[in-house]
């Protein structure tokens, strides 16, 4: 009498596999945006940098900020509150934005991503 063994993975073990993969999927395409939108505030930080110009006030910060999260449609997502502009040692305005963002994953359960941006215009 010969005995059969069991080749390759059953049909419980491969709904596990796929369960798992589905739940990294959907929670992945949930929390990526997040990080695509703060690339787009992380770009307007170095547009600041790169714009360099010492005579900017407080108000024209928080403006040209303003304009490059409206223009990436992110000026309903991440609050303006967070932004703080303020004298930086050696002349100069020190700009830091600290935010967080949500994402439902699914259910009653959230991700939360904290972000912090500085930059120093002189």
């Amino acid at each position: 009498m010969q005995i059969y063994t069991q080749r390759g993975m059953g049909f419980v073990t491969l709904f596990l596999i796929l369960s798992i993969a589905g739940i990294a999927a959907v929670a992945g395409m949930k929390i990526v945006p997040l990080y695509l939108d703060d690339a787009s505030v992380q770009s307007a930080f170095a547009a600041l940098e790169k714009q360099n110009d010492p005579n900017m006030t407080r108000q024209d910060v928080k403006n040209f900020i303003q304009k490059r999260l409206y223009i990436n449609q992110l000026d309903e997502k991440i609050p303006l509150d967070s932004l703080t502009v303020e004298s930086a040692q050696g002349g100069g305005k020190a700009i830091t934005m600290e935010y967080e963002a949500r994402a439902t994953v699914m259910g009653n359960l959230d991700a939360v991503a904290k972000f912090t941006h500085k930059a120093v215009v002189r």
